[in-house]
């Protein structure tokens, strides 16, 4: 009678050998979702107010500095020291990041600024 406990390593190795290629397929799967959805900006300018990006189909969006306490408080040397990702821009220095994405998500008002502004 052959030791079981052969078979039962091979069988146990093939198991891990199984879920790591799964786990290298979810990986590559996320990735190319990420890579499709990406959004591809063409061109980015910033304002007094805002920081503006156009999209290589035509698209303009914006995200207020207003919004942000990071860029409402920086100086514009600061707010023109951001560095680009093929996901959004981020500035180091203020610890601040936008997505793409997000310059054409659907916003909420904010309303608690305006209900609890100070004097």
């Amino acid at each position: 009678m052959q030791d079981l406990s052969v078979f039962s390593c091979v069988y146990e190795k093939k198991s891990v050998i199984l879920q790591r290629k799964i786990e290298r397929a979810n990986y590559y799967a996320n990735f190319i979702y990420c890579i499709e959805g990406m959004i591809d900006v063409k061109k980015i300018w910033l304002t007094d107010a805002a920081v503006w990006i156009e999209t290589a189909d035509g698209r303009q969006a914006c995200e207020q500095f207003d919004n942000y306490a990071s860029l409402r408080n920086a100086s514009d040397k600061e707010r023109q020291a951001y560095t680009r990702s093929p996901f959004g821009l981020h500035w180091p220095a203020l610890d601040e990041d936008l997505s793409f994405e997000g310059f054409f998500a659907s916003k909420e008002k904010n309303t608690y600024r305006a209900t609890h502004a100070v004097a």
